[in-house]
């Protein structure tokens, strides 16, 4: 029983509070956060803009909300929204491929950097070790150097960081 409260529990997407600017503050909207300015460090609203948002993760903003606040980093100010880490779309090795099925990311290893598949195989927003859930399988993939891949559709399981 445990278990199964703790899979569906690691089904939802945890929503966060943030900051983004006014004018990129819109529904569906996706962004990945790299890193904090220096002038971020001594803002009164570092811990709801920053804090909770994780390096190299792509977010995208689910609802917004009414307040607007000023910031020297965006004339226009920043804005209330809430996002949830963005699913991501990528190659996997076709015997993992099944719907519901939590694995550990791995980055395909391919020398082929001009090959149609690359942006699936280095999927932005994930690393080696995420602890993913398939959400969803969409097909086979052509692969030149013949790996057998599918291209799948991955949440990550948030860290502990964030639980």
């Amino acid at each position: 029983m445990i278990k199964e409260q703790q899979a569906l529990k690691s089904l939802k997407k945890r929503r966060i509070i943030t900051l983004i600017s006014a004018k990129q503050a819109r529904k569906g909207f996706k962004f990945v956060f790299h890193t904090s300015s220096a002038q971020c460090e001594n803002c009164g609203y570092y811990h709801v803009c920053i804090e909770s948002l994780e390096s190299g993760r792509v977010y995208q903003v689910t609802s917004l909300r009414k307040n607007i606040f000023p910031c020297p980093l965006h004339e226009e100010g920043v804005r209330v929204v809430e996002v949830v880490e963005a699913e991501a779309l990528t190659a996997i090795p076709s015997k993992l491929a099944v719907e519901g099925a939590t694995i550990v990311f791995k980055t395909q290893l391919c020398k082929e950097i001009t090959c149609k598949n690359a942006v699936l195989c280095r999927p932005v927003g994930l690393v080696d070790g995420d602890k993913c859930i398939i959400v969803e399988v969409k097909g086979k993939l052509d692969c030149i150097e013949g790996s057998s891949l599918v291209k799948a559709k991955l949440r990550r399981i948030s860290s502990d960081k964030f639980q």
